[in-house]
This record gives structure tokens, C-alpha cells and sequence, in this order.
């Protein structure tokens, strides 16, 4: 493998500068941030790397990197597209665990990456895995992000029945003849073993929320998380949701037997521009009294409370079996314009 100390050092401007403004919310983490992407990014940072390896993922509008701002955020996160070029989708799951091997013990059990493999291949895969990291003071996790084709969504829940505590009927007994339920993947966190999985719906509507927290038991929740949900779109949402497509997952960690639920859709969807997403983002936190002070600092330096363009991924929020509410969003680095440099005055 290639020396991922040296390649630490050709990271892409955008990503020291996110590692810069970190280090300011979350001292002694760069360190370890700054090797795990060079790790991750190998085939990006080879002097060999295509032309276009920077701009080809599907992830983050091109960019191999998103990186994650929540309310509770303990840490550096982020998400990465580990394949470059090179990799097939079918081949990019056993790839990240290579790669992985090199930052952590933990992996997938021979069974249960059998069972991934063989529901990989009953469809066609647009990027096969994506890969999380998050860098906490104490500790580093790695999170699987393991795409579900069309043809294995049925395996992959009879497989998720099995490992959770609840069972996932809805996705067989759709919640109304007009909605289209799809499982697009399953998150998988090497060292808590933590299972989280994501799907998809189709022009679900308000009234309709109820039905997809029922599986984690979360009903009694509802009104909070319409009213976080209004209070972030800034209109209301009873007879209509901001966006046709909306996602939700379901996580639990055996662990600690703890259950969360997440409703999100795009950025873009809920806000539009950059700038108006910033303002709506900040303005629900200081309603709920939460600290994004990194998103803050991050979206003010790199211009995004101006922007008229949309480098915001996902918007959602995560209720846990504690009654706690978390607000995250996605951003994605490579159309913001780095903080310009003052002029020398040698």
C-alpha cells in the first residue's frame, strides 16, 4: 500500500481547510482525521489517478467526501467515496474493508460480508459502498454505508429482521397503495456493530409519519418532529411534505439496546440556496437551544451565507428511545470558495 503518512500532504486544499477549521472545535483529532482520508482517498491521491478523480463520484456532486454537521457533534465526520475511478461497484465493499484493515481491527464477519456479496449481485449497483468516519476525542469509528440494489431490497430486510429487535413489515405492507417504499442501504458500524438502515418513500404524506415511527416505537414523538420539521421549512407542512421524496432510517445498537429514527430529504428540497438553508438551519438550533457553532464558522468561511447555489446534502432529524432530537446536515467542499487570503505586505 502506499505511504498514506506522506499522502496526508496532498489532501485538496478544501479538505485541510475543513481539517483547519476542526482542529479549532475539536483540538488533538486532525491528526487522525487527516491519516484516515488519506487513507481512504489512496486511489485519488495516486500519482496514477484518473484525470477526473476528484469529480466523478456519486456522493457529493461529484466530490469523493461530504462531510456531516449535527447538533450533538462530539467529533470530526464525514462520509467517502473510497472507489476512484478504478473500482467496480461490485468490488468496492471488499476494497473499503481492505482499506479499513489498515485503521482498525473490527471488520464484517465472514458470514455476514457473504451475505452482503450475494445480495449485491442480484442487481445492478450505481457505487456499491460508501465509507464513514468519525474522529472523537477518545476514539475513532468506521460505518459501512452498503448499497442495496433493486432485487436484494427483499433479502437485505429478511436479513435486518434477523438482527433487529423490531420487525420492518411496512416495507411489505406499504403504508398506502401510492407510496413506493424502497431499502437503498445499510449502514453497518464495524467497531459497535450499530445497524442502521435507510430507505426511500414516494409521495408519503404529513399524516402518514406515524406509520413509518411505529416499527421503533416512536409514535408519542410525532408532533415534536413535525413541529422541527415545520420549524425548519418555515411553512407549514400538514397537508403536504417539503419534497416528494423523503428518506427515514431505522438504527439500533445492540450494545446498548438504544433505538433512533431519522426523517430527511435534500437540502435543496427544504431550502434551496445555500444561503437560505444556513439561515433556516441556525434559525431552528437557536430556537432549540442547540450549538452548531462548527457549521456555523465552517458555512460563514466559506461563503455559503451568501450563496445562491446549493453545496447542502441531506437535511434531517433523528429522534432517539430517549426522547433526544438531533438536526444534521450534509455539506458537500468542492464549490466552496476557500476564505480568501489577505495580501502580503512583503
Amino acid at each position: 500500500m502506499n505511504n498514506t503518512a506522506d499522502k496526508s500532504n496532498n489532501l485538496p486544499a478544501t479538505l485541510k481547510r475543513w481539517l483547519d477549521i476542526s482542529e479549532v472545535h475539536f483540538p488533538g483529532i486532525i491528526d487522525r482525521a487527516s491519516h484516515s482520508l488519506a487513507t481512504l482517498l489512496q486511489k485519488n491521491l495516486s500519482k496514477n489517478a484518473h484525470q477526473d478523480a476528484w469529480k466523478f463520484s456519486s456522493l457529493a456532486g461529484g466530490f469523493p467526501v461530504e462531510f456531516t454537521f449535527k447538533t450533538n457533534q462530539r467529533g470530526i465526520q464525514y462520509t467517502v467515496d473510497v472507489a476512484a475511478a478504478e473500482v467496480v461497484p461490485q468490488q468496492v465493499l471488499p476494497y473499503a474493508l481492505e482499506l479499513l484493515s489498515q485503521l482498525q481491527p473490527d471488520t464484517l464477519t465472514e458470514q455476514d460480508l457473504d451475505f452482503f456479496s450475494t445480495m449485491q449481485q442480484c442487481g445492478k449497483l450505481s457505487y456499491g459502498c460508501w465509507v464513514g468516519g468519525q474522529h472523537c476525542s477518545d476514539a475513532d469509528e468506521y460505518k459501512l454505508y452498503i448499497e442495496v440494489p433493486e432485487g436484494g431490497d427483499s433479502m437485505a430486510v429478511e436479513w435486518l429482521n434477523r438482527q433487529l429487535p423490531f420487525d420492518i413489515d411496512l416495507y411489505r405492507k406499504p403504508i398506502a397503495q401510492h407510496n413506493k417504499i424502497k431499502l437503498e442501504i445499510i449502514g453497518y458500524s464495524l467497531k459497535s456493530k450499530d445497524i442502521e438502515c435507510y430507505f426511500s418513500i414516494v409521495d408519503m404524506a404529513p399524516w402518514e409519519i406515524d406509520e413509518i415511527l411505529k416499527p421503533v416505537g416512536m409514535e408519542q414523538q410525532r408532533d415534536s418532529l413535525v413541529e422541527q420539521l415545520q420549524g425548519a421549512y418555515q411553512s407549514a407542512i400538514y397537508r403536504k411534505l417539503p419534497s416528494r421524496e423523503m428518506g427515514f432510517s431505522y438504527a439500533f445498537s445492540p450494545a446498548t439496546k438504544h433505538k433512533a429514527f431519522s426523517l430527511y430529504t435534500f437540502a435543496s428540497s427544504m431550502f434551496g440556496s445555500d444561503r437560505h438553508a444556513r439561515e433556516a438551519i441556525l434559525s431552528l438550533c437557536d430556537k432549540m437551544n442547540c450549538n452548531m457553532d462548527y457549521y456555523d464558522q465552517f458555512t460563514a468561511q466559506g461563503g455559503l451565507n451568501k450563496s445562491e447555489t446549493s453545496n447542502h446534502g441531506l437535511f434531517g432529524i433523528a429522534l432517539d428511545s430517549n426522547a433526544n432530537t438531533t438536526i444534521y446536515t450534509g455539506l458537500r467542499p468542492h464549490k466552496i470558495a476557500p476564505k480568501p487570503q489577505q495580501a502580503s505586505n512583503q
